[in-house]
């Protein structure tokens, strides 16, 4: 014949009737297991609004459900540093991937220095890489590009820049100053031509000029150029 006994509930400590054939007897007496039921929640997966049950005692209470947490894992990534070569875990949703891993990072942020305007002593930020960092901060920098002003050529009238701190500002265009300088250079060549001789880079005045080694060689480094028959023609 069956027989009953009772044993205590592991919650509440009171007591529980079990009988001796049944293979899975309780722990908890029926209050203690309506209790913990009732601790029992439900709230939506953020990703699907899938239902998910929490407990309340749960110290994190998720906000996805299982089929959401597996694709959002899948989602994570790994790359090499572009520096060092170290792996970086990077997330595919993020609209800005790294290349340096976060030690690379540090290192790159440290190369970032400051140092003061050379006009008006505001800081400026640089970094240690740049061949040319500036000396002069934003705002100087667009004060002196609006120094920078249009001028029209006095020959051709084309637009040409010129700076508003300069004392004597060019008239003329670069191309017309060439072209001017050049005109300029050809006559001056040919009148000294026909008084016998070239003139080379720069003006030299001599008192005398002689026929014998020394002269000519006096008057090629002072920057005469002479004809081949010059000396030949002009003996004293």
């Amino acid at each position: 014949m069956s027989k009953w006994y009772a044993i205590k509930c592991n919650e509440c400590y009171g007591e529980i009737m079990v009988h001796e054939d049944w293979n899975n007897p309780p722990n908890i007496c029926s209050d203690c297991k309506t209790a913990k039921a009732a601790k029992w929640k439900e709230t939506s997966c953020n990703s699907c609004s899938t239902t998910i049950k929490y407990h309340q005692d749960w110290n994190r209470i998720p906000d996805l459900c299982k089929s959401c947490i597996s694709k959002e894992k899948a989602k994570w990534k790994v790359k090499s540093c572009s520096k060092c070569g170290t792996s970086i875990k990077y997330h595919s949703d993020w609209t800005r991937i790294p290349d340096l891993c976060k030690p690379c990072v540090s290192k790159e942020k440290a190369k970032w220095k400051i140092k003061s305007c050379s006009k008006c002593g505001t800081s400026i930020k640089y970094h240690a890489d740049w061949t040319k960092p500036s000396d002069l901060c934003t705002l100087c920098i667009s004060n002196e590009k609006a120094k920078w002003i249009e001028k029209s050529c006095e020959n051709c009238h084309t637009t040409f820049n010129i700076h508003k701190d300069w004392e004597h500002p060019p008239s003329y265009c670069k191309s017309c100053k060439n072209k001017y300088a050049k005109k300029k250079r050809s006559t001056h060549q040919t009148k000294t031509k026909e008084e016998g001789f070239l003139y080379s880079k720069k003006i030299v005045k001599t008192k005398n000029l002689k026929t014998n080694k020394s002269n000519k060689s006096q008057h090629k480094k002072s920057g005469w150029i002479y004809p081949d028959d010059y000396f030949e023609t002009n003996r004293d």
